[in-house]
């Protein structure tokens, strides 16, 4: 009889279908309807019978989790029948994770999704809030390494709002990672968002911040990877992809603020944001990278932002970031190289657009046994390098130091807009084909680049702070309009002419400057500028300096006020002295407000030949001006003929001192043409052309 009884049970128990979860479970579960005493049993149930509709998981208490416990492997999941991790209503706990497991599809992690898709953890205690309520802190200084895991083919993963730390120092220096995209050559994660949270503490903080990698082994990339407006303190790689990335597919790293404030162990490289064999579009907008520290005992280097390895038709674009600033080297050893934005690799037919970034190489220890630089870059033919409307500041004193570092053999760039700034003596503006470029008239001759660029201080705030300074107003005559580019680094709306670099300055600029030189004359140097437009402008303040850091104003004109015609003004300062003096203007307006042109220097030592130089600018129309240098005390006759022989104009015919001068030629009675000037000076004679085109 009791083996009837027990057959009975056995067929009844057998042909039982648990209910699948539905609804709302808290954990603990307390008082509630439903409900788990921890979350590792709840993470049992769902795998076990799956879930109907949308179901949420309420942390409703401080938990005490099992690592080895809080496996995810229920294939089902899917939009409509979804998981959502969330602290209860106003609550704020805390899961402490312990006992993680070295093997496995879950080894070193706290929680893992293995292949497992469409769960959202949330950790904001308000439905549709931005708090961070929840946080996951890693308790296991042995085995415990990452705080989420998603193994393989793990879909539609949303994580936000949450704090991932560290109890203690992590377990693995070199390999901890707050969030770790685990693809396998079975399959990897298409749509990762990690939004909001704030990793590591700058206590303990993980090697890895948010690392998503494919499979490797079988070139599986990730896709529809959002690492947005999240605080991430890292020791070795803050944002690293690798295997990211496929062609029509959109990528992002936004609003960020990465830190760097403890070094790895010796050995390693270190980089704020990297990408590694990557693909698609993606997109680094709106993020601040300062500090970074290194202790290398070798020769690893320093990168705020690197690349390598990326695929044929890859489009980056790098717009309103800060970088740089806060780069330390405390170590014995050498770093090879040290760049705030490098790209190390050439991809193919890549589209690559730098806008609005203001990026800073700071005056660090450290000297690098290679290079240095704000920029590094290395293009090929078939791709398209747009550099613009950024700001470069090179403030390593230090020949191996440029603020930009060309790596290729033959110009496939475009640069022009941008304050190119170097403060250190030895510094250099450049570097390209081979030859170290020590101004930006260096680099502008040399690469044809840069020429409507700037070299001069844009007044930031400080090296952790790269707004512009709200005691002044930024340059003028900077930036252009780049459709598509309407907010800066805080959302701000940027003017209709622009302010170079990722922050901008409120206010429409009142002058438009067509022009600002310097030249020397005898005794003397003239300054000439012209305006296109002018808006409520009271003034020009001129003013010099012997070291383009101290300033002295040495007089003032008179501006229009309100104008739509192009303007000329001029000034000429009799009191000059030393070999090289550098001048600016100063445009004040009505209500006090102010801005500044580019810097302009003037060599005045006395020639050591006689010599002519091309006019500028040639062609011209209708006024030219020819310079000219003689080093003693001369007869000089500058003469213009037409090309038939026939003399047009004498320019100069008198006894002149030594020094640089020019001359102005104005051939609006002139048909346009070629035209032949010619210098006599005792026994020197030369004569170049010019072209006259109305």
């Amino acid at each position: 009889m009791k083996r009837v009884t027990l057959l009975l049970v056995f067929l009844v128990l057998s042909s039982i279908t648990f209910a699948q979860l539905s609804g709302n479970y808290y954990i603990p579960q307390g008082a509630n309807p439903q409900g788990f005493a921890t979350l590792a049993a709840a993470i049992d149930s769902l795998n076990e019978v799956g879930l109907s509709g949308t179901v949420y998981f309420y942390i409703d208490d401080n938990l005490a989790e099992t690592g080895s416990l809080l496996k995810f492997y229920r294939g089902d999941l899917s939009s409509t029948n979804k998981l959502i991790i969330k602290p209860a209503a106003t609550k704020t706990p805390t899961i402490t994770i312990t006992g993680c497991v070295t093997t496995g599809h879950q080894s070193y992690a706290g929680i893992t999704l293995d292949s497992t898709s469409y769960i959202t953890f949330d950790g904001s205690n308000t439905v549709g809030g931005t708090t961070r309520d929840l946080t996951i802190s890693m308790n296991d200084a042995t085995n415990g390494r990452t705080g989420i895991q998603l193994y393989g083919n793990a879909d539609v993963i949303i994580i936000k709002n949450l704090i991932i730390k560290y109890g203690q120092a992590p377990a693995g220096a070199s390999t901890s990672r707050g969030v770790y995209v685990n693809g396998q050559s079975t399959g990897a994660t298409n749509g990762i968002t990690v939004e909001n949270c704030k990793i590591g503490d700058g206590t303990f903080d993980p090697a890895y911040c948010v690392s998503v990698t494919g499979g490797s082994s079988a070139s599986i990339y990730v896709t529809e990877a959002i690492i947005r407006n999240n605080e991430l303190y890292g020791t070795l790689r803050r944002v690293y992809f690798y295997f990211v990335g496929t062609t029509g597919t959109t990528s992002e790293i936004s609003g960020n603020e990465i830190y760097g404030l403890n070094a790895p162990p010796a050995g390693f490289p270190v980089w704020g944001i990297i990408f590694n064999t990557y693909n698609g579009t993606i997109n680094i907008i709106n993020n601040t990278v300062h500090s970074l520290r290194s202790v290398a005992t070798a020769t690893e280097g320093m990168y705020g932002l690197g690349t390598l390895t990326g695929q044929t038709g890859v489009i980056l674009n790098i717009y309103n970031n800060f970088f740089g600033g806060d780069f330390v080297h405390s170590g014995t050893g050498i770093p090879a190289s040290v760049d705030v934005v490098s790209f190390q690799d050439a991809p193919a037919n890549a589209t690559v657009k730098l806008y609005h970034n203001t990026v800073v190489l700071n005056n660090m220890t450290k000297k690098a046994s290679g290079r240095m630089t704000c920029l590094r870059f290395n293009p090929v033919a078939g791709s398209t390098f747009d550099i613009k409307n950024n700001i470069f500041i090179n403030q390593r004193d230090s020949s191996v130091a440029k603020a930009l570092y060309f790596a290729g053999s033959t110009t496939l760039f475009t640069s022009d807009n941008n304050d190119i700034y170097v403060t250190g003596v030895n510094s250099r503006v450049g570097y390209y084909n081979a030859t170290e470029l020590l101004t930006l008239n260096d680099w502008q001759d040399s690469t044809g680049a840069d020429l409507n660029s700037l070299s001069i201080d844009p007044l930031l705030n400080s090296l952790t702070d790269f707004h512009l300074s709200s005691t002044s107003t930024p340059v003028l005559g900077k930036g252009i309009l780049l459709p598509g580019f309407t907010t800066d680094i805080d959302g701000e709306t940027r003017d209709t002419i622009p302010e170079i670099g990722a922050d901008e300055f409120p206010g429409i600029i009142p002058v438009e400057l067509i022009s600002f030189s310097a030249n020397m004359n005898g005794n003397s140097v003239v300054l000439n500028w012209q305006t296109a437009t002018e808006l409520n402008s009271s003034y020009f303040d001129i003013q010099r300096s012997n070291d383009a850091t101290q300033w002295n104003s040495i007089g003032q004109v008179s501006a229009a006020g309100n104008s739509t015609n192009a303007l000329s003004y001029s000034f000429v300062d009799n009191n000059i002295s030393g070999t090289n003096t550098y001048y600016r203007l100063k445009q004040v307006d009505f209500d006090g407000s102010f801005t500044y042109t580019k810097v302009v220097e003037v060599n005045l030592e006395i020639p050591s030949t006689f010599s002519l130089s091309q006019n500028y600018p040639n062609p011209f129309n209708p006024t030219t001006k020819i310079s000219y240098s003689i080093p003693v005390d001369s007869k000089v006759t500058i003469s213009v003929y037409a090309v038939t022989g026939e003399l047009v104009a004498e320019l100069i015919n008198d006894n002149v001192a030594a020094g640089s001068h020019y001359v102005d030629f104005n051939g609006s009675n002139l048909a346009s043409g070629m035209y032949i000037y010619k210098m006599v000076a005792g026994n020197f004679t030369q004569s170049n052309k010019m072209m006259l085109v109305k």
